[in-house]
């Protein structure tokens, strides 16, 4: 019986002898995984998209939009960025001064982080905050008029990881705020006018520094 235990000891012995080396070989010698969702670091942004636009008691209004975004990868989860979007309206809102003015435009300007959920890979989810100014405007024959506001923004997105530098960028963001001063025929006003938003993108990002 002892004997027998001890043959079968033996036995065991030699197996894991044989097989922990070719384990360890087997793991030095399978190649690392690509790292394509390096997201700290500098990194810019182009992207154009279309957005729709509704302001209390005054309808609502949509366009295309055209945008920049510059940030930088505090870590491959969190980024800090300073983004401009400019966007056209077509003129269907009652907003004073711009009914039914097709030359009348938007644009935000943006301080806004992001948080990555899946580092690592080519496909990285994220989601979006920010705070944003605003302006709003249109030409007009005698005089031109102007808006200006502010409010938070949030969203989600994705980056699909082409090369370790260049990623595929696609997302919604949706944004709430108010206009608090109008410029209508060279007189300032203080007003009080709600927005709701949602802008839609497509886009290229870039990390030069790879």
């Amino acid at each position: 019986m002892h004997r027998s235990l001890h043959h079968i000891t033996r036995r065991l012995a030699l197996v894991l002898l044989l097989i922990a080396p070719a384990s360890a070989f087997a793991q030095f010698d399978a190649p690392a995984r690509p790292a394509y969702s390096n997201t700290d670091g500098l990194f810019l942004h182009l992207r154009s998209g279309g957005h729709g636009i509704a302001f209390n008691d005054a309808g609502d209004d949509s366009g295309g939009s055209i945008g920049l975004r510059v940030g930088y990868g505090l870590s491959r989860r969190v980024t800090l960025y300073l983004g401009f979007e400019g966007g056209s309206l077509g003129g269907e809102s009652r907003l004073p001064g711009m009914e039914a003015i097709d030359d009348s435009g938007l644009a935000y300007l943006e301080l806004g982080g992001r948080y990555h959920f899946r580092p690592g890979h080519r496909f990285v989810p994220y989601a979006d905050a920010a705070l944003f100014v605003m302006g709003a405007g249109a030409d007009l024959p005698g005089d031109d008029v102007t808006y200006a506001g502010a409010g938070l923004s949030a969203g989600a997105g994705a980056l699909y990881f082409v090369t370790p530098r260049v990623a595929l960028e696609g997302g919604a963001t949706f944004s709430g705020g108010r206009l608090f001063e109008r410029e209508l025929d060279g007189r300032d006003d203080d007003i009080e006018i709600g927005m709701a938003g949602v802008r839609m993108h497509v886009g290229v990002t870039f990390y030069p520094f790879r």
